[in-house]
C-alpha cells in the first residue's frame, strides 16, 4: 500500500521549489524500503520533510507517534482529489487536505498565516545544503527562476529562504473543500480561516501586516478594512508616470464609509533594498498620488515595536478620516499575544512538537 504523506510533512513538500522537486522525487523513487526511517536517511529528503514523517492511516491499531513517523487516523472515504501520487510508493496530501489536517491543532492565527501562504504567492523554505549550493550556482550563472518559482535575493544578491510562486489553490476552492468536509475535525476552523482570507500576498511581511491591521480588536488586531496585493488599474496620466498599466497595493485600506482609501507599502529590505526597486516604488507612489490615493510606507519596526505601531495606526485612522479609539489593558494584552504569534519563525509554523501541545482542540 502507498504511504500517504500528510499534515506538516505535506506542507513542507508543497514548499519545495520546482527546480529542486525533480531531484527530490527521484530520491523518493530510489528508496527501496517504504518506511520512514529508510526514507529519512536521505539528507535532502529529511532536510525538506523533517526528522519525523506524518502519514495518514485508516486502521485504529496503526495510529500513534513513533521515532520516525507520526500516524494520523482517517475514517471513512477520502474527499475526491485529496492525494496526488509523487512517486512509485508515495502520495502527498493536496494543499486543501493539508490545511484541513493542520487545522485541528494550530492556533487560529497560525492557521490563517498558512492559509495566506498556500493561497498567496510565496513559500518559505530552508533548502538542504546540496540543493542550496546548486541553486546558488544557477543564480550566479544568470538563472532567475522557472515554472513560476523564483528565489528572492537580499540586497547583497544572496539567496534567502523566501521564494515567490503562483498560488497553490484559490480561496473559493478552499471554502468549497471546507464546506464539503463539514463534520470533520478542523473543518469549521478551516472554513473560518478561508473566509478571513485577505488576498494573494507576496511575502510573510505583507500577511503579518494585513492580519495585524485587519483582524478584529478582540482578536488583537486593529479592525481596519484591509485587502492584500489588491489590483489598482491606472489612469492614462498615472500610466505615463510609472510606465505600468496597473499597480498592486501591498495593503489597501478602505474607510468604514467606503469613501477613502489608503495604500500601505511594506518596505522590506529583502524586496525594496536595491536601487532599481526603490526607483520603481517612487514612480508607483507618484502614479497613485495622481489618482488621489494616499500612500504610506510601512517598516517592520513599525509593526513589531508597540509604540511605533500605536503611532502608525493613529496615522492610518487619520488618513481614513476615522477616530482611533485607544486600547485598554485587555485589548493591549491580546495585541501583544497576536504580535508574538505573527512574528515568530514563519518556517517553523506547524512543527508538531510545539503546536500540537499548545493548540490542539
Amino acid at each position: 500500500m502507498d504511504m500517504l504523506i500528510c499534515n506538516i510533512s505535506a506542507l513542507r513538500y508543497h514548499r519545495i521549489p520546482s527546480i529542486c522537486r525533480e531531484d527530490f522525487l527521484a530520491r523518493l523513487d530510489r528508496t527501496s524500503r517504504i518506511n520512514a526511517s529508510a526514507l529519512l536517511n536521505d539528507e535532502a529528503i529529511s532536510g525538506y520533510l523533517g526528522c519525523q514523517l506524518h502519514v495518514l492511516v485508516f486502521d485504529q491499531s496503526h495510529r500513534g507517534r513513533f521515532r520516525y513517523q507520526c500516524n494520523h487516523l482517517w475514517t471513512g472515504d477520502l474527499p475526491s482529489g485529496s492525494f496526488t501520487r509523487i512517486g512509485s510508493y508515495f502520495e502527498v496530501a493536496s494543499p486543501a487536505f493539508t490545511l484541513l489536517g493542520l487545522a485541528s491543532f494550530l492556533s487560529d492565527v497560525q492557521l490563517g498565516m498558512l492559509v495566506h501562504e498556500m493561497l498567496g504567492g510565496f513559500a518559505v523554505v530552508k533548502l538542504p545544503s546540496e540543493h542550496r549550493n546548486q541553486v546558488k550556482a544557477l543564480i550566479d550563472s544568470g538563472w532567475h527562476g522557472s515554472d513560476g518559482w523564483s528565489p528572492v535575493l537580499n540586497a547583497r544578491h544572496e539567496l534567502t529562504d523566501l521564494w515567490q510562486r503562483p498560488p497553490l489553490l484559490g480561496v473559493d476552492e478552499l471554502i468549497a473543500f471546507a464546506e464539503r468536509s463539514k463534520g470533520r475535525r478542523g473543518s469549521a476552523r478551516l472554513l473560518k480561516a478561508a473566509e478571513g482570507f485577505l488576498g494573494e500576498a507576496r511575502s510573510p511581511f505583507e500577511v503579518c501586516a494585513g492580519l495585524q491591521y485587519g483582524l478584529s480588536r478582540p482578536r488583537g488586531g486593529e479592525g481596519f478594512n484591509v485587502l492584500l496585493n489588491e489590483k489598482i488599474p491606472l489612469s492614462r496620466q498615472a500610466r505615463a508616470l510609472c510606465d505600468q498599466g496597473v499597480c498592486y497595493a501591498d495593503l489597501l485600506l478602505t474607510s468604514k464609509d467606503g469613501l477613502k482609501q489608503l495604500v500601505v507599502e511594506c518596505q522590506s529590505r529583502l524586496i525594496h533594498g536595491n536601487a532599481d526597486q526603490q526607483m520603481m516604488d517612487f514612480n508607483r507612489q507618484t502614479a497613485l498620488a495622481s489618482m488621489g490615493y494616499e500612500y504610506i510606507p510601512l517598516t517592520y519596526a513599525q509593526l513589531v515595536q508597540p509604540q511605533r505601531h500605536r503611532a502608525m495606526v493613529r496615522l492610518i485612522a487619520e488618513k481614513l478620516g476615522e477616530k482611533y479609539c485607544e486600547k485598554k489593558e485587555l485589548l493591549l494584552e491580546r495585541e501583544e499575544k497576536l504580535r508574538r504569534e505573527l512574528y515568530s519563525d514563519w518556517g517553523s509554523i506547524g512543527n508538531w512538537n510545539s503546536s500540537h501541545k499548545s493548540h490542539r482542540r
